[in-house]
């Protein structure tokens, strides 16, 4: 009986090329395990090159960040790789909460979500990220502008991701009730605010305090003023705290 030796492939195509072409040269039945494949801003890709990508089974990780791929395509090749992890893509017509419920079944094991390039999204469309007990690092939406409804929905959100290691937020208001709960995130690494309206900013400081695995803290156009920033970073010389105005 023949054995087959499995390796763990982690493939980056860096221009624009067929996956026909992809698949061929680097899949083979029961010999290939591929764990990540990058197709970044590969624009040439069509339906039918996407089609191949439905022979691999064993997907960890897939970024489709600017390429033309069909939602009921993607839905194929998530159908085949159902220990997918990480999911990076920016379609052209944004999924709306009934597409992300199904995308969301597709993947249970999601560890990282990228939403920041989505437009269109409401604060209701996130709620269904609740469900998503192992999510590491999620990237929100950027809206257009501070949103308290979208705030408001934290609260339900955060409690649910306790493995949480990075958490970028975008166009908010963050309420005092919020920054508790960010506390509560005892596994967070990383902390990035980008254009957040900060209620009371020197309540920010728990964050440094309470979350002991912090690593860095972004705070990016947002309202906070340097003599606090030179304060915590005196205080909490272990973590990276980095602001830009």
């Amino acid at each position: 009986m023949c054995k087959f030796e499995r390796y763990i492939y982690t493939y980056k195509v860096y221009e624009t090329c067929d996956c026909v072409g992809i698949i061929g040269e680097l899949y083979m039945p029961n010999t290939y395990l591929f764990l990540e494949l990058n197709l970044d801003y590969c624009h040439g890709i069509d339906d039918k090159g996407f089609s191949y990508l439905e022979k691999l089974n064993g997907l960890e990780h897939l970024n489709l960040r600017n390429t033309s791929i069909k939602t009921e395509r993607l839905y194929k090749i998530l159908q085949k790789n159902q220990r997918m992890r990480e999911v990076n893509f920016k379609l052209l017509v944004c999924m709306r909460n009934t597409a992300l419920i199904q995308f969301i079944n597709l993947c249970p094991n999601l560890e990282v979500i990228r939403l920041e390039n989505f437009i269109n999204y409401t604060s209701q469309d996130i709620d269904v990220f609740a469900d998503c007990k192992n999510l590491r690092k999620v990237y929100l939406p950027r809206f257009q502008c501070p949103i308290a409804d979208y705030s408001n929905r934290l609260h339900r959100l955060l409690p649910s991701w306790q493995r949480l290691e990075l958490f970028a937020l975008c166009c908010i208001v963050l309420t005092d009730h919020n920054l508790k709960l960010l506390t509560q995130c005892k596994n967070l690494k990383q902390l990035q605010l980008y254009w957040v309206k900060l209620v009371t900013p020197d309540k920010c400081f728990t964050i440094l305090e309470q979350c002991p695995k912090l690593q860095e803290f972004r705070l990016i156009h947002c309202n906070i003023n340097d003599c606090l920033i030179n304060e915590w970073k005196e205080r909490y010389p272990h973590v990276s705290i980095c602001t830009l105005e």
